[in-house]
């Protein structure tokens, strides 16, 4: 499914679905080698999937909801979203409809809806240009043209990613 977000649109799907998952990878022409981020509903669901030690904590309080992505090690809970399995990038993002979606449906794995390495339709239309009815539902949530989240890195010393 494709939903709005607070910076882009993405496209997303349930934790415990795994052939939704490989989808996304399929969809995007993503290689699975570059993990899916996941967008949680709360603090306390993104310690069920990530190890968020104090610093990571105290970061995650000050920008979430929001456009950061904060990158730990995984937890058992986490299902395989790509990447090697040991780490995780986990947001809440400041959009009400996407929220309230986390709140019913529990975590989604999200990225931008658009092929890899091209920028994100900033309308509705153009996502749906570009990824046709592969994704199946689609949210219009008006124009999103922000800048996608910043990632930070808390493996270590912080760093930003992206």
């Amino acid at each position: 499914m494709v939903i709005p977000t607070d910076t882009v649109y993405g496209v997303a799907a349930r934790l415990d679905r795994p052939r939704a998952i490989d989808k996304i990878f399929k969809l995007k022409g993503r290689p699975r080698s570059k993990p899916l981020p996941i967008l949680v509903p709360d603090i306390k669901t993104a310690r069920t999937l990530g190890e968020l030690d104090k610093e990571a904590l105290e970061l995650a309080m000050r920008s979430w909801p929001g456009a950061v992505t904060i990158v730990v090690r995984t937890t058992e809970d986490v299902p395989d979203i790509g990447g090697d399995g040991t780490t995780v990038g986990l947001r809440i993002p400041n959009h009400p409809f996407t929220l309230e979606l986390l709140r019913d449906c529990g975590p989604l794995v999200a990225t931008s809806a658009n092929p890899s390495g091209n920028p994100t339709g900033a309308v509705l239309q153009e996502v749906l240009l570009d990824l046709g009815n592969g994704p199946g539902i689609y949210v219009d949530g008006g124009t999103l043209d922000s800048p996608p989240s910043r990632v930070i890195s808390m493996l270590g010393e912080p760093r930003i990613l992206r």
